[in-house]
């Protein structure tokens, strides 16, 4: 039954890439069970060379470990916190948001520029704002 799935699973996505490309995004790789994560790492990640316009995107703080499988395909980048109160001022002007850089500035030092925290604090921080001048 689950070799069904995963040839029903691996035709469709084979058959939709060769009409568009495909993303698969798979974020916090590390909060997965270990059942999903050896699948993603033993069969999906295996299965990448031979699917045509197929990129995987694998986001967290434990990467896969390399295999000949499928390591000579892959390429690792490793995202940085942004220290720079001036790009996080931007990203919340391209959002949309009503934050002054006086009140960026703090939460970039306290959360040390760390993407996923700082742009889950600014969201979270601009629709309390929000609220409270609504209060």
């Amino acid at each position: 039954m689950k070799r069904d799935r995963e040839r029903e699973f691996f035709n469709a996505v084979c058959s939709l890439s060769k009409q568009h490309p495909l993303v698969i995004v798979i974020d916090n790789l590390n909060s997965l069970e270990d059942e999903i994560e050896k699948w993603i790492c033993n069969t999906l990640l295996a299965q990448i060379e031979q699917i045509p316009n197929l990129a995987i995107i694998i986001a967290g703080h434990r990467m896969p470990k390399p295999s000949h499988l499928w390591e000579e395909c892959c390429q690792r980048a490793t995202l940085e916190p942004i220290a720079n109160v001036d790009v996080w001022v931007d990203w919340v002007g391209k959002h949309g948001l009503s934050l002054t850089r006086e009140q960026v500035e703090p939460l970039v030092f306290y959360l040390k520029g760390q993407p996923k925290q700082m742009a889950e604090s600014l969201l979270a921080f601009a629709k309390e704002k929000a609220l409270g001048a609504q209060r």
